[in-house]
């Protein structure tokens, strides 16, 4: 499959066109379709063999990751990533059609908010495995503070105690190193609905996400 992502209007389009031999599975796209999922890309199908999504401007979080992060910034990303699993969970849509790839997920420079891709196209993604996207964002981070590494080093030796994901002990952890970060994402994701809004400021005020 080809990605393909660009700004238009304070906007993110990203189309994705299916490969040879690929399908989309198109009962599955419009399941997810009719579902507002806060943190996911907008999709809607277009052609037979492709999918645009859109949401908030943002930059891939490969790209982002090639920058300074901070440790609120590191855990804020860790926790949506558990939240983005457990709300396919609760919607009962396979967890094998999320694209767990870093240069595929986008992030908002600003809101520092995490926009996924949910892309049903069969044994797409089958082989990959959620413990080992977080592994990939976890050893890619560059901390703001390089005298300041310890809160990767702790999330590392936890991490590698895990035999499965398990969001509970996750979000259990994150909370131990900022409770804030967990009570943020929380209270965002209560009865919200629609994209947020593009003008920068309302979304320093209404979330006061400066670090």
């Amino acid at each position: 499959m080809r990605f393909k992502a660009k700004a238009k209007d304070c906007r993110l389009i990203v189309k994705v066109k299916t490969s040879f031999g690929e399908s989309i599975d198109e009962k599955q796209l419009d399941k997810f379709a009719r579902i507002y999922l806060r943190g996911f890309l907008k999709a809607k199908q277009i052609k037979k063999n492709m999918v645009e999504y859109t949401g908030p401007v943002g930059i891939s979080l490969y790209d982002r990751l090639q920058k300074p992060v901070g440790k609120r910034d590191f855990f804020f990303i860790m926790e949506q990533i558990v939240i983005a699993v457990q709300k396919l969970q609760m919607n009962k849509l396979p967890l094998h059609y999320l694209v767990m790839n870093n240069q595929f997920v986008y992030i908002n420079e600003v809101t520092k908010e995490l926009q996924f891709i949910y892309l049903p196209i069969p044994k797409a993604g089958e082989n990959t495995e959620i413990l080992d996207f977080i592994e990939s964002v976890m050893y890619s981070v560059h901390p703001a503070n390089e005298k300041d590494m310890e809160y990767v080093s702790r999330f590392v030796y936890f991490f590698r105690g895990l035999d499965t994901f398990d969001a509970e002990k996750i979000e259990a952890f994150i909370a131990r190193e900022d409770r804030d970060v967990v009570n943020t994402i929380k209270k965002q994701n209560i009865g919200q609905s629609g994209f947020m809004t593009n003008k920068q400021q309302h979304y320093y005020d209404h979330y006061d996400m400066r670090s």
